[in-house]
């Protein structure tokens, strides 16, 4: 009898261990994204659901073009189907509450087709909403490799804190200027992407709205040193969700824990009662 005792009670102290372990691979896979293994690149531009560049030199539209190309492409990989967005009615309605939380109140956006051009005022009744969101992801002041989970489910509105002059002359290349400051002109870009070279460097994918002007960038995007928070990039991200179609680490089910918690504790009562049945013999 004290054999089985023994036995029973080393039973019951290794599914409490198995438990513990389980719950504790289970928090740390859910709190620290490096465990989880992502593509070596990624680009959705290649997957169809990124529009063509466009020509937007006026500052005044760069926040409404790069929440409406989120929004466009976040509508792509839930649909299958790719629209362009209409800028203008963004313009029109929200220029006082440059703000996705503005779009949403509209119902989302409407195509570029039936609502091409700014008109002055806010024509709500001129088109019907083709691509809205359920809620937006804010995030300030991260580290631009936390970026690299973000970009799995769709394309961010990213801030990009770089100098002036040294952006504007960029031609090509990886961008990896380092003097830099949250002082400097915020540009707003819409992050496609990532990928590394030949040699082993790291990049972002991001996409500009200034068309070919004097030959800006690569086709109009512009690759940036990944894992070096190049001039703040990644201090402020945006990133538009449809709950429907959206699965995080959150939603992973655990069963096999509360499994083992349960015969843990059962072969423990069972422990238990042989002591007090041997007791009483």
């Amino acid at each position: 009898m004290p054999l089985l005792l023994f036995i029973v009670f080393c039973i019951g102290i290794i599914f409490e261990e198995n438990d513990a372990q389980l719950l504790s691979a289970v928090k740390l896979s859910q709190s620290v994204p490096g465990l989880i293994t992502y593509p070596d690149s990624l680009d959705w531009q290649t997957n169809g659901v990124v529009t063509p560049v466009q020509n937007y030199l006026d500052s005044s539209y760069m926040n409404a073009v790069v929440m409406v190309e989120t929004i466009e492409s976040l509508h792509a990989i839930a649909t299958g189907t790719l629209q362009r967005g209409s800028i203008a009615r963004v313009m029109d309605c929200c220029a006082t509450n440059m703000t996705y939380g503005c779009i949403k109140s509209l119902g989302g956006i409407c195509t570029y087709d039936d609502y091409p051009n700014v008109l002055g005022k806010c024509q709500t009744s001129v088109c019907q909403p083709f691509a809205s969101f359920d809620t937006v992801d804010e995030y300030y002041g991260l580290n631009d490799t936390a970026l690299l989970p973000l970009i799995q489910k769709s394309t961010l509105f990213v801030g990009f804190y770089p100098p002036e002059q040294v952006f504007l002359r960029y031609k090509g290349g990886i961008f990896q200027e380092t003097n830099c400051s949250e002082a400097n002109t915020m540009y707003a870009l819409q992050l496609v992407g990532y990928d590394n070279t030949e040699k082993g460097d790291l990049y972002w994918t991001a996409k500009n709205h200034w068309g070919e002007w004097k030959d800006w960038g690569e086709s109009g995007y512009i690759r940036i040193l990944r894992g070096a928070n190049i001039c703040g990039f990644g201090s402020l991200v945006y990133q538009p969700v449809v709950s429907a179609v959206t699965t995080t680490a959150k939603s992973i089910p655990i069963t096999t824990s509360s499994n083992t918690s349960q015969l843990g504790l059962t072969l423990k009562i069972l422990f238990f009662v042989l002591v007090l049945y041997t007791a009483y013999l």
